[in-house]
């Protein structure tokens, strides 16, 4: 299992504020499986900085008209190609 590097982890007050997307739309891409947090202090959710890269593709991807099973699809498609680029 990966270790998560503390340093790197933003709350979600911080990635609503950088990404510019409500705090509860964060939330709900969470429940879809779109992004994903660690519980930190006091059971607070914290996001790896890399989920900003995910949730702008996320919205860029909806301002062009795809539907979130669309993105969903999308986002495992990339990423079982990546990994599979690194298993190769």
């Amino acid at each position: 299992m990966a270790t998560i590097n503390t340093a790197n982890l933003i709350s979600i007050g911080e990635l609503a504020k950088r990404s510019g997307i409500a705090a509860s739309a964060l939330r709900f891409y969470e429940s879809r499986g779109l992004i994903s947090s660690v519980r930190g202090p006091a059971q607070r959710r914290q996001f790896q900085r890399e989920v900003l890269r995910r949730v702008a593709f996320i919205r860029a991807a909806q301002t062009a008209g795809l539907s979130l099973e669309e993105i969903e699809t999308t986002l495992t498609e990339y990423l079982h190609q990546f990994c599979r680029c690194f298993a190769d």
